[in-house]
């Protein structure tokens, strides 16, 4: 069923849409040639979202799917194009140590929360907050895994 040209509202999703579009998957691969099986079987499940990595395993091999600017648009592109329903595309970018779209793949450095913090420059932290958003924006990635608060409690950190 294609859901886009019916103009269905969501109560009158068939039940398996529906539960398609309670699930966030992750997947192996970061070109179209490499994830293939996967994006057939978004647009099939009705998979609801996706989660993006730059993972590696032990042994060197990339098992994620993030390598350069151009090329994380391009595998968010045809995610999308092959869904059902647009997808929500997620990611851990939070800045510091924990950001997926690193410099050594070709995009910026992102400052950690606690760094942006202990500047103490709203200005500042404005201007990076925007920068990671449009970065985001412009790969197409529509949701950020970053925690809206996170304390550190612990005195030796």
């Amino acid at each position: 069923m294609m859901i886009r040209k019916k103009n269905l509202a969501a109560a009158d999703y068939p039940l398996d849409v529906k539960l398609g579009q309670m699930l966030m998957v992750g997947f192996r691969g970061a070109t179209v040639g490499e994830c293939q099986a996967f994006l057939d079987r978004v647009g099939r499940y009705h998979v609801g979202g996706v989660w993006l990595t730059d993972n590696e395993s032990p042994m060197g091999v990339t098992l994620g799917n993030i390598r350069s600017p151009g090329q994380l648009k391009e595998i968010v592109s045809e995610l999308q194009r092959v869904a059902v329903i647009p997808l929500f595309v997620a990611i851990d970018a939070e800045g510091g140590q924990v950001i997926r779209i690193k410099e050594k793949y070709g995009f910026p450095a992102f400052l950690s929360p606690q760094t942006l913090g202990d500047r103490n420059d709203l200005a500042f932290t404005h201007e990076q907050a925007a920068l990671l958003a449009s970065t985001l924006a412009d790969a197409g990635i529509n949701l950020n895994l970053a925690p809206v608060v996170d304390l550190n409690t612990n005195p030796a950190n």
